[in-house]
């Protein structure tokens, strides 16, 4: 079994010859919402507050399925899944 982080819940698991992607958040550095927070500061600040370490392709390149844990703005961003990939 191999398990890479990519980012936040953001998974790639290899498996018994089976790639899976856990809870894609693929959109790009600031480009998100902004969360509730208690740090003032943070208030208008957008989410994800880093890049990620790949690129889409390269984080989608031999995914077999995608296991999305909830729908929440930080797990799931469908814009970027193709819809060939099972859900």
């Amino acid at each position: 079994m191999n398990v890479q982080q990519i980012r936040n819940a953001t998974l790639k698991i290899q498996y018994g010859g089976t790639t899976f992607l856990v809870d894609p958040w693929l959109q790009d550095k600031g480009e998100g919402r902004s969360a509730p927070t208690v740090r003032p500061e943070m208030a208008d600040v957008k989410n994800p507050l880093c890049d990620l370490p790949l690129s889409v392709e390269q984080i989608l390149d031999g995914v077999d399925f995608c296991l999305v844990t909830h729908i929440h703005f930080d797990h799931f961003t469908a814009d970027y899944l193709p819809k060939t990939i099972p859900v």
